[in-house]
């Protein structure tokens, strides 16, 4: 089964829906002003989220009472030390986030021996002087996603991980990161992405390396060096990789026209690019004709006559609407999926709702989307989950099977206490799938100033992310529908589904 970060969005609500029966397995203890991990943690707990509080220490037996603990968030805290026996009562664990705090050195990370069984692991952020990782490294033979940064990185600092076979690595660098040519060639994955901070240009060396080692590479928050980008792409006579990811960036259209005709003539066969910022739109200058009264009048009643029409006909709303449609039918046609991509994919979307959305699910949004009309399939708990599986296990397996993660937004989705959790996860759906993979309806009007602060993932989201509004009008909702199935529409096999089995 393919681990998937972002596959813990859905979450989101079914914990709401199902905590009836399992109210213990997720424990959300963040933004609490904590100093050490509670020791008052149930024993069902499968996941842990004690980010945003101020921990400095992880002693041994701080997790004695969770042996099902599987996901384990303490970023953003004051952590300096770990105790090298700290996971010795967890041999499930599977994602550890440890990003944001006080770590020193690579080298001494003692506490990985006990925690063979990680599948993705996050130590960005970090105050790594050097990228240097210690033996402990190679004991973690199972990992498929790693996140690190360092202010230097050397020939030899991934030695202890030549083994593994990761899926990504994740590069977050911090500014005048200092990078040596050929430090990346004892790592072997598929997929390098470099998060860059704001204004930061991506190392010659780095790039060089990327584009000679990896398959997919990804370049996020990307601001500017595009000129020294596309003159090296332009250079090089060859290039390994075969995807090229551009992530939340901001570009002049000049640059950017240069870019896109450097990439058409390299070896470079997908190019994609998500949360764009364009700058400096190219103008064309017109003359500028002296109107007559004659023409002028009736100009401006024509004018007036058209707002008065849209204000009463909603065009405004047909017009967004058919747009979002236009724009999601030409994704569907430029988007290149590879097959690879869809291996085990068996649903267009997994759907997460409030229990107080629940009535507007089952009676609008399912039999629209899998009926005759729709011809999708839908993942939803009540049909798909399986008996004797715990909520975890079910909730990965769902999306996971899923192309799509399908968001029911409502002001229940701010109230929830689950929601900054799940959001967290959310977004690495996005990094690791891109920005398609999540599709938000909006069920009932959601201004920002309602949004508590704590949800920046929701209110980030929200402001780049197209979102799709549910009318009241039932004259609307024909096309409201052409437009959801647009957005999940995708060539699935057509394998028959009748229940989540590994």
């Amino acid at each position: 089964m393919r681990p998937t970060i972002a596959l813990w969005a859905a979450v989101l609500f079914l914990g709401l829906q199902l905590s009836a029966s399992f109210p213990d397995s997720i424990v959300d203890r963040s933004s609490q002003n904590l100093t050490s991990v509670p020791g008052d943690l149930p024993h069902t707990t499968e996941s842990l989220d004690l980010s945003c509080n101020h921990i400095q220490k992880l002693h041994r037996g701080d997790f004695r009472n969770t042996p099902l603990l599987r996901f384990l968030n303490i970023s953003w805290n004051s952590l300096e030390e770990i105790d090298p026996e700290t996971f010795l009562d967890t041999p499930l664990l599977e994602d550890l986030d440890l990003s944001h705090n006080r770590l020193k050195n690579l080298s001494d990370q003692r506490y990985l021996l006990h925690a063979d069984n990680l599948l993705v692991l996050n130590l960005a952020c970090n105050k790594f002087l050097t990228m240097t990782l210690g033996s402990e490294f190679s004991s973690l033979v199972k990992l498929e996603r790693l996140a690190l940064g360092a202010k230097n990185i050397s020939v030899g600092d991934f030695k202890n991980i030549a083994e593994v076979k990761l899926h990504t690595l994740t590069l977050s660098l911090e500014d005048n990161v200092g990078y040596e040519a050929g430090s990346l060639k004892d790592v072997h994955a598929q997929k390098l992405q470099i998060a860059l901070t704001r204004n930061q240009k991506i190392d010659h060396d780095l790039l060089a390396d990327g584009l000679s080692l990896f398959v997919e590479l990804e370049l996020i928050n990307l601001i500017k060096g595009y000129e020294d980008l596309s003159n090296q792409l332009k250079a090089r006579k060859e290039i390994y990789t075969s995807s090229l990811y551009l992530t939340n960036i901001s570009i002049k259209w000049t640059h950017l026209t240069y870019f896109v005709n450097v990439v058409l003539n390299t070896s470079i066969a997908h190019l994609y690019a998500t949360d764009v910022v364009l700058n400096e739109l190219p103008q064309r200058d017109t003359d500028v004709v002296r109107a007559t009264t004659t023409i002028l009048c009736p100009a401006v009643a024509i004018a007036l006559l058209i707002m008065i029409l849209c204000h009463r006909l909603d065009v405004p709303w047909y017009m967004r609407m058919i747009w979002k449609w236009t724009r999601a039918k030409h994704r569907a046609r430029m988007r290149q999926v590879r097959p690879e991509d869809l291996v085990g994919i068996e649903f267009h979307a997994f759907v997460s709702y409030s229990q107080h959305d629940a009535d507007w699910v089952h009676n609008s949004l399912i039999p629209n989307l899998e009926g005759p009309s729709g011809g999708l399939r839908i993942c939803h708990h009540e049909k798909h989950f399986v008996a004797g599986k715990t909520i975890i296990e079910n909730i990965i397996t769902s999306v996971e099977k899923s192309r799509r993660s399908l968001f029911v937004l409502s002001a229940h989705f701010v109230k929830s206490e689950w929601c900054h959790y799940e959001l967290y996860f959310a977004s690495h759906q996005r990094l690791a799938q891109g920005s398609d993979s999540v599709v938000l309806v909006l069920l009932e009007p959601l201004p920002q100033y309602l949004i508590p602060s704590k949800y920046y993932q929701l209110k980030s989201m929200m402001s780049r992310h197209t979102y799709i509004e549910w009318p009241q009008d039932r004259a609307k909702h024909r096309l409201f529908w052409a437009n959801l199935r647009a957005a999940l529409q995708a060539d699935l096999p057509n394998a028959p589904v009748t229940e989540l089995e590994d």
